[in-house]
């Protein structure tokens, strides 16, 4: 475990639950001193709390990572705080299903500016901190739904495909400075906010999602967490801009 005097600094936005609350979680006991940042500000700060009680000793900051200036803020929080940045994972976003024919230009806007403008925001402000890092890492949560063809994902689907041509490009840009950018492209996840969406009580929902994906079940936060982690450490030193899909074969299976 680290305290607030050793070990990397990683920023994780949409922490307060699903795969952001499990990475930073895993971050924190792999040794980062982690931020915990959320549009929820308490959720974030009871995220923060409960993984304090674990001996890790993390820091917690509300973001409304749309917003150009709130995101300056949490990164000047950072600095405050620790003086550094080491990794920032950009998690956040809003999943949503929309016929293409009925999506309304709200809707639309609010895809982009969350699930693709965000990240971008997140990663222009923290650039400063992260050149002066020995081992800069920047992770973007992608989807395969940026890969696929999904009926009625044009907004969530178009920003996540997107945020995959982001990371090709930042990688680029940013490698002369040391910066590697890479993203995560996950299928199905078991979350609790997925099942809140999507499952409910409806098993025969979760079997026929199951049935779809080769490995025979959906994903664990856990796993995408582990990736997440992997591609933020040295073992990951030579891999920038690519994108990592887990998703058990789903996006490679093929329908007879």
């Amino acid at each position: 475990m680290s305290d607030n005097n050793t070990g990397p600094v990683a920023v994780v936005t949409g922490a307060a639950n699903g795969i952001g609350l499990t990475t930073a979680r895993e971050l924190g006991r792999r040794g980062f001193r982690v931020v915990y940042a959320d549009l929820d500000a308490a959720g974030a700060q009871k995220a923060a709390a409960d993984a304090g009680q674990s001996g890790v000793t993390p820091h917690f900051v509300g973001v409304d990572i749309t917003d150009s200036d709130s995101v300056i803020r949490m990164v000047q929080s950072i600095t405050q705080h620790f003086g550094a940045l080491d990794v920032l994972v950009n998690n956040a976003g809003v999943p949503a299903k929309h016929a293409s024919s009925r999506i309304t230009d709200g809707e639309w806007t609010q895809m982009l500016d969350v699930n693709l403008s965000g990240a971008f925001k997140c990663s222009r402000a923290a650039y400063p901190l992260l050149v002066q890092s020995k081992r800069p890492a920047i992770v973007n949560i992608s989807s395969i739904a940026g890969l696929m063809g999904m009926a009625d994902r044009a907004g969530y689907g178009t920003a996540k495909a997107g945020l995959i041509g982001l990371t090709r490009v930042l990688a680029v840009e940013w490698a002369a400075s040391g910066i590697r950018v890479n993203a995560v492209a996950p299928g199905y996840v078991r979350t609790e906010g997925f099942e809140r969406r999507l499952l409910g009580a409806a098993t025969e929902v979760v079997a026929e999602l199951e049935r779809l994906v080769p490995l025979g079940r959906m994903c664990r936060p856990e796993e995408i967490a582990a990736v997440v982690c992997f591609l933020a450490s040295e073992d990951a030193s030579y891999i920038t801009g690519q994108t990592i899909v887990v998703d058990g074969g789903l996006s490679v299976a093929a329908r007879g």
